[in-house]
């Protein structure tokens, strides 16, 4: 088995096994990506939707935009003194407000907090055919 690192920064890592079985492979695939914090929405409440989409599959496509943040200032749900009913520390409320003809795009999403925001501003979400208030 041989190891190479082919690109490390601050927030990625990109490396090359060889003569591994596949296997063993999937299983360090798939245990980095169960122990990496993620940020993503989660439960959605939706006001108005004149849009094309049911509100079933906006929603789903909102909880697939990832979001960077500053992970030590948040803790899991079901650590926090909250015990999971939702506070500052262990929730983050985001809101998105669009008014068509227009695409909606992830970028337009708002953060309470400021450090946290979509990965990539340019992932659209939604295209809207008519005015929406």
């Amino acid at each position: 088995m041989k190891l190479s690192v082919l690109k490390k920064d601050k927030h990625k890592l990109i490396f090359l096994i060889e003569g591994i079985n596949p296997v063993i492979a999937n299983t360090i695939r798939r245990y980095a990506i169960n122990h990496v914090p993620v940020l993503a929405i989660e439960d959605v409440e939706i006001s108005k939707n004149d849009s094309a989409l049911y509100d079933e599959i906006f929603a789903h496509r909102l909880g697939l935009v990832p979001f960077k943040t500053d992970a030590k200032t948040y803790v899991l749900p079901e650590d926090c003194a909250c015990k999971g009913k939702g506070c500052a520390r262990c929730q983050l409320k985001i809101s998105l407000v669009a008014k068509g003809p227009c695409t909606v795009y992830s970028g337009d999403i708002v953060s309470t907090d400021k450090k946290a925001a979509p990965v990539y501003d340019n992932i659209p979400l939604v295209k809207l055919e008519k005015n929406q208030d």
